[in-house]
C-alpha cells in the first residue's frame, strides 16, 4: 500500500512502476533482498511447535515465594523486564556458560546462576526433559510454502524488475 498524504487515502503500490531496474547496483540487491526476505518471511510458517514438549517448562526460579524466572526445555529464559533491568549487566555477562549445549542442561545451568544470584531456589516442572530425551524430540522447524510465494504479485513483480535489470546491463 502506498499513502498519499495529499488525498488520505491508501492506494495500491505496484513495485514493478518504479524505475528499480536503472537503480545502482547495490541499491537494486538491497530492495531485491528486502523483497525476498518480505516474501518468504510472509509464507513461512512454524511446524511442530505446539505442544511439542521441547517448549514445555523445566522449571523456575523462586524468591520469597515469587517466580522470578521461568525455563522451558530448550534453556529459553522469561522473566520479568523489572528482574532483567535490576540484574541485566549480571545476566549477559553469565546467562550462557561455555560448553553447554542447547537445551535441559542449558535450563539447569541458567536456573541455577539465577538462584545463586538472587538467593533463590529451583523448583523443577513436572515436564522436564533430560538431555537425551530433548536431543531425541522431534523439534519445530520453519517450513516455506514456495509455490505460494511464487505466486504472489510481488515476487511475480520481482521477477519482472529482474528481467528489466538483465536488459538494463546488457545495455
Amino acid at each position: 500500500m502506498r499513502i498519499d498524504l495529499n488525498q488520505h487515502q491508501a492506494q495500491a503500490f505496484n513495485i514493478s512502476q518504479v524505475g528499480l531496474s536503472e537503480l545502482p547496483k547495490k541499491d537494486f540487491q538491497q530492495i531485491l533482498q528486502g523483497t525476498r526476505s518480505y516474501l518468504e518471511n510472509s509464507y513461512s510458517q512454524i511446524e511442530n511447535y505446539k505442544n511439542n514438549p521441547v517448549n514445555d517448562t523445566y522449571a523456575e526460579v523462586v524468591v520469597d515465594s515469587q517466580v522470578v524466572a521461568t525455563l522451558d526445555n530448550n534453556g529459553y529464559l522469561t522473566t520479568s523486564n523489572a528482574f532483567y533491568a535490576k540484574y541485566q549487566a549480571v545476566l549477559d555477562a553469565g546467562i550462557n556458560p561455555p560448553g553447554v549445549p542447547k537445551g535441559p542442561e542449558l535450563a539447569q545451568a541458567r536456573a541455577e546462576f539465577i538462584a545463586q544470584l538472587t538467593g533463590g531456589r529451583i523448583r523443577q516442572h513436572e515436564n522436564a526433559m533430560d538431555q537425551t530425551a530433548y536431543e531425541q524430540a522431534d523439534k519445530p522447524f520453519v517450513s516455506l510454502n514456495i509455490e505460494g510465494m511464487l505466486q504472489d504479485p510481488l515476487s511475480l513483480d520481482r521477477m519482472k524488475i529482474e528481467q528489466a535489470r538483465r536488459i538494463f546491463e546488457l545495455g
